[in-house]
């Protein structure tokens, strides 16, 4: 027994020895993990420190030049976008009819009215919210008087004023003083209403009958000659004994946040809803394409100064792809009948009458004339390679007839003609103008225009029918289509709009010509 004791006592031992051993080297393993991992923290710690360091001593490399700098400054305050009528409203006030309401009373008004009232009859408010909390009173002025505080002279009026423009119904005089719960619930626009208050004067309201009556002195046609909406107005503002005022509100819809800000805040709650102008804000417009539009513009510049020399007007422009930066057709002024030609190394190609070669007129027609011989050309290549495919289609018909007996043969000569004459009516359609045109570009689609003047009104219908994409002008003109006298290119009955700035560089092209004509 003892020896088994003894036994086991040894095996005890030995297993908590080996059992100490395992976790010694586990409690060293994790030790070591820890140094390893703490070594790599520092590592990477000291990596960070070199990294900013190195970055503090490299000089940052400017975007652009000082020069770049100083044009991308003048022209962002220069340049402006010729925007729809609308899109440059600032801040126009119109007059609405308020009534003042308890907050808790406040959905069940509302809802009220949306049953009087039609959407159509406060269409011109949607931009405004219906309810707004009514401002606190100031506080009563105080004068000083030999160093002691007297009542001013006007406090009683004033609060009387107050007192007036709190009171909502003739039951809830004790709630209606406590602004702070009062809210304004807009009724409609005076313009849609402009007799309101007169009429309200003339009126009562039969709580009996449940009706209103006429109690003033004149003719009741006038009341009787209301709409529905206004009949349903009079009665709902009588009877709660409600008392209308006059708040000036926005007109229009603030179409920029900060705008949204400033009216919704200090004027009247407004709803924001984002706006995409008609084109772009000069703001919205990266400095790399600013610069580019300056690169094309100077071309334009340059066939103004071509045009001068030879004795038209001081008038350039230049039509490029955006998409591939492509310069695809350049033309200056050509009005004048007699051209003193002082740079002979420049062919001159008169394109249309001289009366009507204005800048833009010569280079759509330029433009269209390029691309109808393109079109012609397509289609002779198109015609030769369908006539060599009828030839190979007969040549392996040829040898299929030789092997057929005659009866196949006629009835495959049949066949062979009903095919042939769908093939001709088919290359027809092909081979029309009109297919080509619609496959390929269309005049100036998508294309941008830059020009040194503002073109006239026959310009800009003209720029319409091409279906340009953008257009840049230098300076502006008297009778001018894009934005001087009319705005063409916002025109909504019009099937295409484009966008326009203008003032791009004006100085540089006025001094090339500066009249107030159009171009």
């Amino acid at each position: 027994m003892r020896s088994i004791h003894k036994r086991d006592h040894n095996e005890m031992t030995q297993q908590s020895e080996t059992n100490l051993d395992i976790n010694t080297k586990i409690i060293d393993d994790n030790n070591n993990i820890n140094k390893s991992e703490n070594n790599k923290k520092e590592s990477n710690k000291q990596k960070k420190v070199n990294t900013s360091k190195n970055n503090k001593n490299k000089v940052e490399t400017p975007k652009f030049t000082e020069e770049e700098n100083e044009f991308l400054k003048r022209i962002k305050t220069q340049v402006k976008p010729v925007l729809d009528d609308f899109e440059e409203y600032g801040l126009v006030l119109d007059n609405i009819y308020v009534i003042d309401i308890l907050a808790q009373t406040a959905n069940k008004h509302i809802k009220t009215l949306s049953h009087i009232i039609n959407d159509d009859f406060t269409s011109e408010f949607n931009h405004l919210k219906k309810i707004k909390k009514k401002p606190s009173p100031p506080p009563p002025s105080t004068t000083i008087v030999d160093g002691d505080k007297e009542k001013d002279k006007h406090k009683e009026e004033e609060e009387e004023e107050v007192e007036k423009d709190n009171k909502v119904s003739k039951n809830s005089t004790k709630q209606s003083s406590q602004t702070g719960n009062l809210l304004q619930l807009l009724i409609c626009g005076e313009s849609r209403f402009k007799n309101l208050k007169i009429i309200l004067e003339n009126v009562e309201y039969d709580k009996e009958l449940g009706e209103i009556k006429f109690i003033g002195n004149d003719d009741d046609s006038e009341y009787q000659s209301l709409s529905n909406e206004q009949k349903g107005i009079i009665k709902f503002i009588k009877s709660n004994d409600f008392i209308v005022s006059i708040e000036k509100v926005p007109k229009y819809p603030p179409l920029l946040y900060e705008i949204w800000e400033d009216w919704n805040y200090n004027i009247w709650p407004c709803v924001f809803r984002a706006h995409i102008f008609s084109t772009p804000l000069i703001s919205n417009v990266k400095d790399e394409t600013l610069l580019e539009m300056r690169k094309y513009m100077s071309l334009a510049i340059e066939q103004a100064e071509i045009g001068k020399k030879r004795g038209h007007k001081g008038i350039g422009a230049v039509l490029i792809d955006p998409n591939t930066n492509k310069i695809v057709a350049t033309s200056y002024d050509q009005t004048n009948r007699i051209s003193v030609d002082e740079t002979p190394e420049i062919s001159e190609t008169q394109y249309i009458s001289p009366i009507i070669s204005h800048c833009i007129m010569t280079i759509t027609n330029k433009l269209s004339t390029e691309q109808v011989d393109d079109i012609k050309k397509q289609m002779k290549e198109q015609k030769k390679f369908e006539k060599e495919k009828q030839f190979e289609n007969r040549n392996e018909n040829e040898n299929k007839n030789e092997n057929k007996n005659e009866n196949e043969i006629c009835n495959d000569n049949d066949e062979e003609k009903e095919k042939e004459e769908k093939e001709e009516k088919e290359e027809k359609e092909e081979c029309n103008i009109l297919s080509f045109v619609n496959l390929g570009q269309y005049l100036a689609t998508n294309f941008h225009l830059f020009i040194t003047k503002e073109p006239c009104i026959m310009c800009s219908m003209a720029l319409v029918h091409s279906r340009v994409k953008r257009v840049v002008y230098g300076s502006s003109s008297r009778d001018g289509g894009l934005g001087s006298y009319l705005k063409i290119h916002t025109e909504k009955s019009l099937n295409h709009r484009f966008e326009v700035y203008k003032d791009f560089m004006e100085d540089e092209c006025k001094k090339l010509f500066d009249s107030p004509e159009a171009s």
